[in-house]
């Protein structure tokens, strides 16, 4: 059973045949943290919380064991409000973050205590932000940005992050799935496809308006057991953000991991694809699920790139690969087929090195036989067609027109001593 979790559309990437192998990945989707309101401007803040749902505080705002807002608040407060009044419909959840200082229950009580201090803060004038507007939670020390070893990683965890948990003008949610329940708290959690009764799933982090928000890990199974992880930002019960998914592969025998960025819980712009069997994709999500651009190595270092739509190389692509017969090509393919540039070398180590046209060499390039012999001219079709020079092992070359490899007409003939001479061939004999 493929894993739902919250992820619609899981679709397989197979690479065409026609450049060499073929091989199936599932597709989901780095761990950034929120970008600092400070840091940025209020059209800039409002753009961060349209597209990932999340800005947060910048700089130290908060003592050791202190829920009082120090110097530099009132400034990053503000602009937060103006930047609230373009988003009309929106409701934030002003969520409070400590250092490992203390236990579990205190830390979790001066984080609940630090967000309601900003949403005082936020209420107040010259904010005036409307109070249904916002709430706020407290998640302790579960979430830090920094090592709470030195105390300028501590100063920087004890923080507040901003999280959109409801805009009426967010996009809409996919249609199809369904909704889990954490077992323990109620949380509801989205998955892709039919509820089933044999599925469950669980979320470590805040539970806003009864659904999973904020930063956390989700960790589903069914009856086989363990089905996958995600560790990420979630909203509205759905990935959105940056995130880390581990999945059972689909024989059970190991985890695909699937690392990038999400948007209303489906796989959205950059992704890192890990498959069990030693395949890696990296690269980019298109428009719609089995589009994506990027690179794909296989377990022995082969390498496709480029655009892949359902299972196939869509356009021009760099490719590195070993055909069945034990032939090697680097160089350009489009639609799966060489095209370009590239270099061959077969299993006998003959290697042909020039241009390519719909799967075969067509154009200028050099072809070297085992023997040592050598053809620099043009190609079609394979095969030199037109003029070139042919060099034997003896060093003997051969200078004219080729047709299918074969020397036509008025040959100019240079023996390896220098001396030349000219011939008439025909369908690759000397004419006598």
């Amino acid at each position: 059973m493929i894993p739902r979790l919250f992820l619609a559309g899981v679709a397989a990437l197979v690479i065409s045949p026609g450049v060499g192998f073929a091989q199936s990945l599932a597709k989901f989707g780095t761990d950034n943290r929120a970008m600092t309101i400070g840091d940025l401007s209020e059209s800039q803040a409002l753009t961060m919380l349209k597209d990932q749902g999340r800005v947060s505080m910048s700089g130290t705002f908060f003592d050791t064991n202190s829920a009082a807002l120090i110097s530099g608040a009132n400034e990053v407060l503000f602009k937060l409000a103006r930047v609230l009044e373009g988003l009309p419909g929106a409701r934030l959840a002003v969520v409070g973050h400590t250092d490992n200082t203390g236990s579990l229950d205190t830390n979790l009580k001066l984080s609940q205590a630090r967000a309601q201090a900003v949403v005082d803060a936020l209420l107040a004038a010259p904010n005036s932000v409307a109070p249904e507007r916002l709430v706020a939670v407290g998640v302790g020390a579960i979430d830090p940005i920094a090592s709470n070893i030195s105390e300028e990683g501590k100063a920087l965890n004890r923080r507040v992050t901003f999280v959109l948990i409801d805009n009426e003008d967010a996009q809409a949610a996919p249609a199809a799935g369904s909704w889990l329940s954490d077992p323990v708290t109620g949380c509801a959690i989205w998955t892709a496809g039919d509820d089933a009764a044999d599925e469950g799933a669980m979320w470590t982090g805040a539970c806003i308006n009864g659904e999973a928000n904020g930063r956390g890990t989700l960790v589903f199974w069914d009856d086989q057991g363990f089905e996958a992880r995600y560790d990420g930002d979630v909203l509205n019960g759905r990935a959105e953000g940056s995130g880390t998914v581990w999945a059972r592969n689909e024989d059970g025998t190991g985890l695909d991991i699937y690392e990038g960025s999400f948007r209303s819980g489906q796989p959205d712009g950059d992704i890192k694809i890990t498959s069990s069997t030693g395949y890696v994709f990296d690269g980019t999500t298109g428009d719609a699920p089995g589009h994506v651009t990027g690179k794909l190595t296989t377990p022995d270092g082969w390498v496709v790139s480029g655009e892949i739509k359902d299972g196939q190389s869509v356009g021009p692509a760099l490719v590195y690969y070993e055909t069945d017969a034990g032939e090697l090509y680097f160089g350009d393919a489009e639609n799966g087929k060489r095209d370009g540039f590239g270099a061959s070398v077969s299993a006998d180590d003959s290697a042909y090195f020039g241009e390519f046209k719909q799967g075969s060499a067509s154009g200028a390039g050099v072809f070297e036989a085992p023997d040592g012999g050598r053809f620099v001219g043009e190609f079609d079709g394979g095969a030199p067609n037109g003029r070139g020079t042919a060099i034997g092992a003896d060093g003997t070359s051969y200078q004219g027109l080729f047709v299918d490899g074969n020397a036509e007409g008025l040959i100019l003939v240079t023996q390896a001593d220098g001396t030349q001479s000219t011939e008439t061939w025909k369908d690759g004999s000397k004419v006598k």
